[in-house]
């Protein structure tokens, strides 16, 4: 089981996967085609130190292609205090050895993040390559 955005949920479903996507619901042909291919979607906002809704179950793995919502109102970034309030939360999401995936959006300056929020990330456990973000088995999502 997986839970993502709607659009990579359709890709795990058509691979024989159930998942959940979690979205925003900004455009309506989006919407369309969502429906049209029968993926479960929840509508949510992912906020700054704010608790992820129940989703009603677990999964296997969590992934967030090209994030947004990793951006505070200034549109300046998450920093290491967001995504560990934030990874912190998705631990009630997740199997025992279950996986987080992350593909992050560069911010203004073209980075997609700062060393101290890489040395974050690796700190964690992750493995870190670019864009790409992974922690596998909880590992980097135990606390501290």
């Amino acid at each position: 089981m997986a839970a993502a955005a709607a659009f990579s949920s359709t890709v795990c479903q058509q691979l024989g996967h159930r998942g959940l996507g979690l979205d925003l619901d900004w455009f309506p042909l989006y919407t369309e085609l969502i429906d049209l291919f029968g993926v479960e979607r929840r509508i949510a906002e992912i906020k700054t130190s704010e608790p992820l809704p129940d989703l009603g179950r677990k999964f296997d793995w969590i992934t967030a292609f090209s994030t947004g919502f990793n951006r505070k109102a200034d549109k300046t970034l998450w920093g290491p205090t967001e995504w560990d309030f934030f990874l912190n939360d998705l631990k009630r999401h997740l199997h025992p050895g279950g996986h987080v995936f992350l593909g992050l959006n560069p911010g203004q300056n073209g980075w997609f993040y700062t060393d101290e929020l890489r040395d974050f990330f690796l700190s964690r456990g992750a493995s870190v390559e670019r864009e790409r973000v992974l922690f596998r088995a909880l590992q980097g999502l135990q606390e501290l």
